[in-house]
């Protein structure tokens, strides 16, 4: 959970990750969003076989609500694709 510290985040690496939603996959990753449960800052998981342990990106508000307004088709996979940039 290393990647979820840096400025102004430090309660995180060390707090349970709570899941809030699952956004699906896209190009072989998974996209769980999270929140950290000391300070509520939202966080989106990224899993694939290939990297076990994953990636934590925080989020910030207007983006999670761009995310969660779309249908969970193809808009969505190709939003989280470009926010991604994969």
């Amino acid at each position: 959970m290393s990647d979820r510290s840096g400025p102004g985040y430090t309660c995180c690496a060390g707090s349970v990750w709570v899941r809030a939603a699952d956004f699906r996959h896209t190009q072989g990753i998974e996209f769980t969003l999270g929140r950290c449960s000391a300070c509520g800052r939202k966080w989106m998981h990224l899993w694939t076989p290939h990297a076990p342990e994953g990636r934590y990106v925080p989020l910030d508000d207007a983006t999670l609500a761009r995310l969660t307004a779309l249908a969970s088709g193809r808009e969505l996979r190709r939003a989280l694709e470009e926010l991604f940039d994969l």
